[in-house]
């Protein structure tokens, strides 16, 4: 929400919130960590696989949004903000004890 209001790069956004909501739940920074090590990072917090693929979709959008060039559009950056507002929520219930 925050994103949106301050009108940011909404694949910059998506990334740094992503990254760093990921980073506080495992102790460790995850920025620059391979997808598969992130992967099984979260596979042995419990993190079901469906939803670890979607955070790697995730991740690699904002991505492409970022380093795509100009051509990946508006749309695209709402959907992977919203995608990634999503995720969140689901990954509370799945860290929650």
């Amino acid at each position: 929400a925050q994103a949106r209001r301050k009108r940011e790069d909404p694949h910059g956004a998506a990334a740094r919130v992503l990254n760093g909501y990921l980073s506080d739940k495992v102790n460790r920074p995850v920025v620059g960590m391979t997808h598969a090590a992130l992967n099984q990072l979260l596979l042995a917090r419990g993190i079901t696989p469906q939803l670890i693929e979607r955070v790697e979709t995730c991740l690699s959008a904002s991505e492409a949004g970022r380093y795509g060039g100009p051509s990946r559009g508006e749309d695209n950056g709402r959907a992977v903000l919203n995608e990634t507002e999503r995720l969140l929520k689901e990954l509370d219930r799945e860290f929650a004890p």
